[in-house]
């Protein structure tokens, strides 16, 4: 069995009985299937899961370059983040129950949230393709640092977003557009202001003060 029809009756099958199969023993059964068919794709339900969740933001992503692809004006970093944003909630919509299912602490844990590691990759390297000016932060002379700096406001960001998404009861969730857009217009705005540079300024001071 490919890994395509492994994920599709899992799916199914979680979707249905709201729970986990008790083992891979008893789902091969289901499927009616040896279970080396399941680990020549995932070595557990939670990898299978985690594969999940990155595969719907590879779709996010996909959709994301395709629009900017088609789009014949160049898109600055900003937009483009609100393009993807936007689409992966839509892409999380149309799979709304599952997402609720893999992610059932999200709503009051979303640190504890390891499913989500394969999806960070996947972001990360989204990240890295945009045009994102590392000379807004002059405070940091590292530029390796200031990288990753970028990536884990960006990743915050992502999951502050996911966890409003799951928490909004607003008609077509039109509660998460409009916070998507003010978040991305706060961080743009902040980071383009000198609040960061005269916050560390403060910093040094009062660190040599003391």
């Amino acid at each position: 069995m490919d890994i395509e029809n492994v994920i599709t009756h899992y799916s199914e099958y979680v979707l249905k009985h709201n729970k986990r199969p008790t083992n891979v023993y008893n789902f091969c059964e289901h499927l009616k299937i040896d279970e080396d068919q399941f680990y020549a794709h995932f070595s557990s339900f939670e990898q299978l899961e985690s594969s999940m969740l990155s595969r719907m933001v590879d779709n996010a992503v996909a959709l994301t370059v395709k629009d900017n692809e088609e789009n014949e004006a160049e898109i600055d970093a900003k937009h483009q983040l609100l393009t993807f944003y936007l689409t992966l909630v839509e892409v999380f919509k149309s799979n709304r129950s599952l997402v609720l299912f893999l992610l059932p602490q999200c709503k009051n844990e979303m640190a504890s949230l390891k499913k989500l590691h394969k999806s960070r990759e996947r972001f990360f390297s989204f990240i890295a393709t945009l045009d994102i000016s590392l000379d807004l932060m002059s405070f940091i002379p590292d530029t390796s640092v200031k990288e990753k700096t970028i990536k884990a406001a960006a990743w915050l960001q992502f999951i502050s977003i996911l966890k409003f998404w799951l928490q909004d009861n607003s008609k077509g969730f039109e509660k998460t557009d409009i916070f998507i857009e003010k978040s991305l217009k706060f961080s743009f705005e902040l980071s383009e202001s000198n609040v960061l540079n005269s916050i560390v300024d403060l910093g040094k001071f009062m660190m040599k003060k003391k």
